[in-house]
């Protein structure tokens, strides 16, 4: 019947629904822990525009990673993609390109022609 939510389509407002619940209260959590060790209450109005904020961020991120994949032709999004995201947050920036670069140093990798990595062991 027209208009009516497909099975896949009622799962993923399902898994959505889990995902708010859960960065609320991770959200939540952090913030009591946040009020104990500094003394400084929140809000439920708080708490709530927190946990807004943070799933925005998160999904403006991941269109962001999704745009820069696409951009460069691949269907997966890599660290170089992550550090992009990441470029006006100089400490966070570095961090990641460290930690790839530790990641990467027991691996070589090498380029074909149609642009896409390989990855050896030796």
């Amino acid at each position: 019947m027209p208009g009516e939510p497909t099975q896949q389509q009622l799962q993923k407002e399902e898994r959505k629904k889990k995902l708010k619940a859960s960065v609320n209260l991770k959200v939540t959590d952090l913030c009591a822990e946040l009020e104990s060790e500094l003394g400084v209450k929140f809000t439920p109005e708080v708490l709530v525009s927190l946990g807004y904020l943070t799933l925005d961020k998160t999904q403006r991120s991941a269109e962001d990673l999704e745009a820069f994949a696409q951009h460069a032709k691949r269907t997966n999004v890599t660290g170089d993609d992550v550090k992009l995201l990441t470029r006006r947050n100089k400490n966070l920036h570095s961090h990641l390109a460290s930690l790839q670069k530790e990641a990467g140093s027991g691996k070589n990798v090498k380029r074909t022609s149609k642009n896409k990595n390989e990855i050896s062991d030796n």
